[in-house]
């Protein structure tokens, strides 16, 4: 069917680790929290959540990346894929249509160009 579910905010609330083997999940979303303050007091954490992922073949999404640092530092130690605003910015409806339909007709889109910025 082509369908996949993910784990929102993993390490926060009730998005622990008891959802991993309990549901048929297929992803996880690394919470925005574990990259608000220096990479050098998380690294250890998150080096732990990607292992964990990694060894229940689920793909790993970063959220909250702001930085290049991080970026190269998620890349580095093989997270699946990273989001935030150092790849875009929220957009409006019509520009969201737009984007869709030239990914469709040119291929994917990797990062946003924000008008203005």
């Amino acid at each position: 069917m082509g369908v996949s579910v993910a784990l929102d905010d993993f390490g926060t609330g009730y998005s622990g680790l008891y959802h991993l083997t309990r549901l048929a999940i297929d992803k996880i979303k690394i919470d925005r929290s574990f990259f608000d303050t220096t990479l050098e007091n998380q690294n250890e954490m998150v080096k732990a959540i990607l292992a964990l992922g990694k060894s229940l073949r689920m793909k790993i999404t970063a959220e909250g990346v702001e930085h290049e640092r991080l970026a190269d530092w998620l890349a580095t130690h093989e997270c699946d894929f990273a989001q935030g605003y150092l790849f875009g910015r929220p957009l409006p409806l019509d520009q969201v249509k737009e984007l869709l339909a030239m990914s469709v007709s040119e291929g994917p889109v990797r990062a946003l160009a924000v008008p203005g910025k």
